[in-house]
């Protein structure tokens, strides 16, 4: 069987691989295509591309970008994007500027509460990349707030807690016709994380159809055979694709591995092969 991860995250984002070590590790891991999906940028592809061919490893470009639904922030990843279409750019520019009022609003709140610490102080865990809620997280950790990453973004940083802010999305259309524009593939990642009942589920995702939505990320780190046998049937209800990844940033999810999940993921590589044949349709 050959196996991929079309879930991952570098640097560039909010993982703690390079490119080149995320394709190192997806050669240790004997894993046959890697797909890479940071939030808001596409700036890690070139050098990406550049280590899976390196290595042997069929590059998957995405895009994971984040809408707004109801009262609900999901995640949408893009396949297959052209990176250099000028519309796709701007929109991430646009939500990358987002992200940086976002980041200003997080250093008043840490002031607020007695941790001395300033954008320059962040960046520099970052490389001169995006920066992301883990980013905080880290200096956090490395200043002695918390012990882990997990800990300053489930206890701190995390939706509903004290450091948590929120940024203005596109609606579900939007994004799907931004990455549609592009020649990408819209999928709605890891659905087991809204926690919707079984009936608003697949209202969602009818409703989310109707908006151009293409695939769904069935096969997901945290989902138990049973949440995996029910999001393939509702794939197949609303005429979806399915995908599966592991959301792989390193160590900012503790025992979560590439390729492997928490142990139990396998995505097929027959997944990338119908995501191929769309594609190409």
């Amino acid at each position: 069987m050959k196996y991929i991860d079309l879930h991952t995250h570098t640097t560039f984002s909010d993982g703690l691989y390079t490119p080149k070590e995320l394709m190192e590790y997806a050669y240790k891991k004997d894993l046959k295509a890697i797909g890479v999906t940071d939030h808001d940028t596409t700036d890690s592809h070139k050098e990406a591309a550049h280590w899976a061919s390196h290595y042997g490893i069929e590059f998957v470009p995405g895009v994971e970008i984040e809408a707004a639904y109801e009262n609900i922030e999901l995640h949408i990843l893009g396949y297959f994007i052209d990176i250099t279409n000028k519309n796709l750019q701007s929109t991430l520019e646009s939500l990358r500027n987002m992200r940086d009022n976002r980041n200003t609003k997080i250093i008043e709140i840490f002031k607020e509460d007695g941790i001395n610490a300033t954008i320059e102080d962040i960046q520099k865990l970052t490389g001169d990349k995006l920066i992301s809620r883990p980013h905080f997280a880290r200096f956090l950790v490395e200043n002695g707030y918390y012990e882990s990453v997990s800990d300053a973004m489930r206890n701190y940083l995390g939706r509903g807690k004290k450091a948590y802010v929120g940024r203005p999305l596109p609606t579900p259309s939007e994004a799907f016709s931004i990455i549609k524009e592009a020649s990408g593939i819209p999928v709605l990642a890891h659905p087991i994380q809204y926690r919707l009942d079984y009936i608003r589920e697949g209202n969602m995702l009818k409703e989310l159809k109707s908006y151009g939505l293409s695939g769904i990320e069935a096969i997901y780190s945290v989902n138990s055979l049973e949440d995996t046998k029910r999001y393939i049937e509702l794939a197949k209800k609303y005429s979806l694709l399915i995908t599966g990844g592991s959301d792989f940033h390193g160590e900012i999810k503790p025992g979560l591995d590439l390729g492997t999940g928490y142990g139990d993921l396998k995505v097929n590589y027959s997944v990338l092969e119908k995501l191929k044949s769309y594609r190409d349709s």
